[in-house]
């Protein structure tokens, strides 16, 4: 279960990665791939500490990555379908 877990946190985050250059106009894609990275690298540093103390407090190691993940869930439905669209090439395009 362990390993299928982990299998799919890494297509979730390679199709996060792909949705970021669909998401981002050109000037600013590398600092979108730099946003994800960044959060990416903090969730690596706090999800032991959450473990610790999801423990502590007599909680499932998992459920707070669950209701993490439930959470990230949501707010995806609010992110716009970039299917068959062209690409934005400038901001001032993006802020229109």
């Amino acid at each position: 279960m362990l390993m299928l877990t982990s299998f799919t946190l890494c297509c979730f985050e390679s199709i996060l990665y792909v949705y970021t250059a669909e998401l981002y106009p050109t000037e600013i894609r590398s600092l979108g791939f730099g946003w994800v990275s960044l959060v990416g690298i903090i969730g690596s540093i706090v999800s032991p500490f959450a473990k610790t103390i999801a423990t502590s407090i007599s909680l499932n190691s998992w459920f707070v990555p669950a209701v993490l993940g439930f959470v990230a869930w949501g707010f995806s439905w609010c992110l716009t379908e970039t299917h068959g669209k062209p690409l934005r090439d400038t901001i001032e395009e993006r802020l229109d």
